[in-house]
């Protein structure tokens, strides 16, 4: 069978590295506490530095560890400043929703009528425009960081300059983009509306609450170096090093927290949705955190987000609801997941010195939660069965090989006999007939079904809930063929970030793919070039294709 080759995602490694020791507070059963010890102790070894993970309920913390120290470095534990990178702008969120919660801010107000100097210009007044909601759920259509040579960020002084030449990616309310530019625009609300300085808001709306005692935001050049960078081989990380590469006075990313203080603050929110009182938010305003913010985002993303929180991972799909997020300064790398069915969080941080921190993390907490869940909660993951053999697909249903597309993008099948092969979204996966209308993979991944209707329609589904429906394509013909290859875009905007795409032909057919690696089908125009079948939540949306007398193709954007 011809197989459709991708580029094989690089397998997560799971190993954690370090020398631990449990808490002797842990209040999990023996039989689960040694489940939790055997999946670090069986992983020992990988490069990295100090390690730190807390288990908790809505009661309160019920297992933790942390690294032993060692010949020259203090402890990696429960009290370890954290510098916790993105993870500040959930804390910035929260003191919107929260003063909203209390009719001091109206989330469904435009911008501009806090930050009435939003005028003038088209960027400043598109901005203007957007309400307060869109920002806390972080569906601005915004996506650019700020120059690095905003090294001595001011927020008033330089952040509406920077924004006044960066337009938005995607339209508003259409997908999750995060950006922290807007989520410092809504420190800069909290600044006009409370009337003294975002970090001191930030301190009095949320961490003084919430009991979050070393808590803080790095404000001058000094505070950074009290978060510690320790590694294996004893040596403490130079923040010098990287000065170039952190902005460390954003409120989106300079948060200072520890484990116990990031553990405290989730079990409070547990406390606060399980309906019990809690003094630093109410229920309904917890309950809003993870509720989801934007229609349509699971379809078109694969996942769905609250008030900046990602609430979809299909791998603990089986446990019920979750809500998480992420961050990361220098070295640090910090992570909260919440099993928000079951009243239970995780919060866990490392230090590491290699690009693969987010996936390694992310990899360490579900273990650890699958772990949990098997031992403590006696839900042990569902199992994935291969079927021995290859059923024969109904002489009625003749799917067939080729391209099938919409404005969600695009899928490439190839059948070969009664196996079925899929590209779609950048996942790949073999099918086989299950029966009841439907193929399912022959390998646990993140596809759950296929299934073909009329007119070769074709709806793909995938664990996390997401659906795409496709239909077959026939070639596209144009006047003169294209050339396959890498391009820039021309008349681009000043700030837009998409500046170069990758032209191919798949089946006959000609694709096109942008740096976030969605592919889309490329369609004939009237005027004889070809226009993108995507709809307004692509960055492709309006961009045109076309060739000049000479072959020379043009790309051009809106």
């Amino acid at each position: 069978m011809r197989r459709i080759r991708l580029f094989l995602p690089l397998i997560l490694m799971l190993a954690l590295g370090f020398s631990v020791a449990a808490t002797a507070a842990s209040q999990v059963q023996p039989q689960t506490e040694e489940a939790l010890n055997a999946l670090v102790d069986a992983e020992a070894g990988l490069e990295r530095g100090g390690f730190g993970a807390v288990l908790f309920s809505d009661q309160g913390e019920i297992w933790s560890y942390q690294s032993e120290p060692g010949d020259s470095t203090v402890p990696f534990n429960k009290q370890t400043p954290l510098l916790i990178g993105e993870l500040s702008g959930r804390f910035v969120i929260l003191a919107v929703a929260k003063l909203a919660g209390q009719r001091r801010l109206d989330l469904d107000k435009p911008l501009r009528f806090y930050l009435p100097e939003l005028a003038g210009i088209p960027n400043l007044e598109k901005i203007g425009r957007m309400h307060l909601r869109s920002l806390v759920n972080e569906a601005t259509g915004w996506v650019d960081a700020f120059p690095r040579a905003l090294s001595q960020y001011r927020l008033e002084e330089d952040l509406l300059p920077a924004l006044a030449t960066r337009p938005s990616r995607y339209p508003e309310g259409l997908r999750q983009t995060h950006s922290g530019a807007m989520i410092d625009l809504l420190a800069l609300v909290l600044e006009r509306t409370q009337h003294k300085p975002w970090n001191q808001v930030l301190a009095s709306v949320v961490f003084n609450p919430f009991g979050m005692s070393m808590s803080s935001y790095v404000t001058d050049a000094e505070a950074i170096k009290r978060a510690k960078y320790y590694f294996r081989d004893g040596s403490e990380f130079d923040p010098n090093v990287t000065s170039s590469l952190v902005l460390p006075y954003t409120p989106s990313a300079s948060a200072m927290s520890s484990l116990t203080d990031l553990a405290g603050f989730g079990s409070s929110l547990l406390s606060a949705l399980d309906g019990r009182p809690h003094g630093a938010i109410s229920q309904a305003q917890a309950s809003a955190l993870f509720t989801p913010g934007i229609a349509g985002q699971l379809d078109r993303q694969g996942f769905e987000s609250g008030m900046g929180w990602f609430l979809t991972e299909y791998q603990l799909g089986y446990l019920g609801r979750v809500a998480w997020a992420y961050g990361a300064s220098v070295s640090h790398r910090t992570m909260i997941l919440f099993l928000l069915d079951h009243h239970v969080g995780l919060v866990l941080a490392s230090a590491l010195s290699n690009p693969s921190g987010p996936a390694q993390i992310k990899s360490i907490a579900l273990d650890l939660l699958q772990a949990y869940a098997a031992t403590g909660l006696g839900m042990e993951k569902p199992s994935f069965r291969i079927p021995p053999t290859f059923p024969r697909i109904p002489e009625a249903l003749h799917p067939v090989s080729g391209v099938y597309a919409s404005g969600s993008g695009l899928a490439l099948v190839d059948l070969d006999g009664d196996l079925l092969a899929m590209v779609a979204r950048g996942s790949y996966s073999e099918f086989t007939w299950a029966g009841n209308g439907k193929f399912i993979p022959t390998t646990e991944n993140e596809f759950d079904s296929l299934q073909f209707g009329p007119g070769n329609w074709l709806t793909i589904t995938w664990r996390s809930g997401a659906k795409m429906n496709v239909v077959l394509q026939s070639p596209a013909q144009m006047e003169n063929d294209l050339k396959p290859g890498a391009y820039r875009l021309e008349h681009l905007q000043p700030g837009r970030r998409l500046d170069t795409v990758l032209i191919d032909q798949l089946a006959g057919n000609w694709v096109i793919t942008p740096d976030e690696g969605q592919s889309f089908l490329l369609v004939p125009e009237a005027s004889g070039g070809m226009g993108v079948l995507c709809d307004e939540s692509s960055i492709l949306y309006g961009v045109h294709v076309s060739m000049d007398a000479d072959g020379e193709v043009h790309i051009v954007a809106p």
